[in-house]
């Protein structure tokens, strides 16, 4: 990764995608009537500040 910040990015995407799959799939895939942020509303608020921190400037940059 090119810095620090989007090292953490990388382990709080991680972080959200593990808690997708352990809390919020099993529940849903039971018919549990669950909003995706009721069951990851930490991940997904530390991973919304990271990418701000991140890309909040500009764009993501694209290879072309």
């Amino acid at each position: 990764m090119r810095t620090e910040a989007h090292l953490e990015l990388k382990q709080a995407n991680n972080a959200w995608s593990e808690c997708i799959s352990k809390n919020f799939l099993p529940q849903w895939l039971q018919g549990a009537n669950l909003n995706i942020l009721e069951a990851c509303s930490n991940e997904y608020e530390k991973l919304k500040e990271l990418d701000g921190t991140v890309y909040g400037e500009k764009p993501m940059p694209f290879n072309s």
